[in-house]
């Protein structure tokens, strides 16, 4: 009477694990391409970026301007952005609001170089944003969404991953202009303090923050 039992839990076992190799096997047939895929890039010499071309002066403060800009992403649909004018001067703060669909995201779009305008132009210190280097741009350009993602990591970590070679004063720099300074000082571990998974330990205004720095 045992032996049965034991048979009979064996094969239900059996069954089970037979169950599982043929979703494994059915998973690896709809997966090896993409890994094949994976795989190559992995062995792949990295691509080399061109040289940079364009204005690399960006000392600031800088002034941007907008001069009747239109953006259209089809032809024919009606223009995301429609003759827009828009000066930003040098110490204001700007405050651009409307309604879903309006062109927020578009002017924002526009204004880190993202998007170029069909018509008008974007200046940014006298000279057209086309006219400076694409690598350089971001310096003086840059924008923040409101559900900034941090890693799992350190406020040093998170914050070298926008300039790996940044020292000491330059992080004391970005986190005192993001208003995010008196916060690590704070901290016992200061710059080696964990965030937690997604910013966990971190309030929302402190994660936009660091991602900001």
């Amino acid at each position: 009477g045992v032996l049965v039992g034991v048979l009979a839990v064996g094969a239900l076992a059996a069954v089970e694990v037979t169950l599982a190799l043929v979703t494994a096997a059915r998973q690896w047939t709809q997966l090896r391409p993409g890994l094949t895929r994976v795989a190559d890039l992995l062995d792949a010499e990295p691509p080399t970026a061109p040289p940079a071309t364009g204005r690399t002066d960006l000392a600031g403060p800088h002034e941007l301007r907008f001069v009747d800009v239109t953006v259209r992403y089809r032809a024919g649909a009606a223009p995301a952005l429609d003759g827009v004018s828009l000066d930003l001067p040098a110490g204001r703060r700007i405050a651009v609001v409307g309604p879903s669909g309006a062109g927020k995201s578009t002017l924002a779009a526009v204004l880190t170089g993202t998007v170029r305008p069909a018509s008008g132009r974007v200046t940014l210190d006298g000279h057209d944003l086309s006219a400076y280097a694409e690598e350089a741009l971001p310096r003086a350009v840059g924008g923040l969404l409101a559900e900034a993602y941090v890693f799992h990591a350190t406020v040093r970590e998170n914050l070298l991953l926008g300039r790996p070679a940044a020292g000491e004063e330059e992080l004391t720099a970005a986190t005192a202009a993001a208003g995010l300074l008196d916060w690590v000082q704070a901290q016992p571990a200061g710059w080696d303090t964990v965030v937690g998974e997604e910013g966990g330990q971190l309030s929302g205004g402190q994660r936009q923050r660091l991602a900001l720095a």
